[in-house]
């Protein structure tokens, strides 16, 4: 059995944070959505001296590069010895762009691990937290010393303030039945450690 694990929330609601403890405290292994992000902005980080046209160029090659290398990262671990991967990265559910590349997500690693006669489990988690401790958490040190594109405070503080205004980040019934998902639990882990939060799911899931 293979097992994919989906962390999924807001920008800073402590994603990858938790997932490493999950790594800690499991045998799985932990891909967290910088791990490509910061490879694409290496390409293709956008400046301000580019003109529109050349921006929308920038943004569409990040987004292929980063797509298509966790897709190879899906292929290659469901192929694989490991028993799973712990997976995490911002769900927009108002974004039918965004759900086609995640349901592409969870159908490479499903198909990949039936190819050489695997089963899979795909589990998902929502964290929620509130808006004043996601401002504080965007700028700690771990995050920041781990997210090199985030080290622009100024960028990542507006970029969180119009997801918040302008995204769809927290599910509803519908979203939950469209991710047939075979698992999925939903988390306030504003107050909560992310030791505490990775020990729930570790039960919740039978991990």
């Amino acid at each position: 059995m293979k097992t994919l694990l989906m962390i999924q929330g807001g920008q800073a609601v402590g994603k990858m944070t938790v997932g490493e403890e999950i790594e800690r405290l499991t045998n799985l292994k932990l891909f967290h959505n910088h791990m490509t992000v910061e490879i694409a902005n290496h390409f293709y980080g956008f400046g301000d001296d580019l003109d529109e046209s050349k921006r929308a160029l920038q943004k569409a090659s990040f987004s292929d590069l980063r797509d298509r290398l966790r897709l190879v990262v899906f292929d290659n671990v469901a192929k694989s010895s490991l028993p799973g991967i712990i997976y995490t990265g911002v769900m927009v559910y108002d974004s039918e762009p965004v759900w086609q590349i995640v349901e592409s997500y969870m159908k490479t690693f499903k198909d990949s691990a039936a190819s050489i006669g695997h089963q899979t489990k795909i589990l998902i988690v929502e964290l929620v937290c509130s808006v004043e401790e996601r401002v504080k958490r965007n700028v700690s040190e771990h995050r920041l010393n781990k997210k090199s594109s985030k080290r622009n405070i100024k960028w990542s503080q507006k970029d969180l303030e119009n997801q918040i205004l302008t995204q769809r980040i927290d599910s509803n019934d519908e979203d939950i039945r469209r991710f047939k998902a075979d698992g999925f639990i939903r988390i306030d882990n504003t107050n909560l450690s992310a030791r505490d939060t990775a020990k729930m799911i570790i039960e919740q899931f039978n991990l």
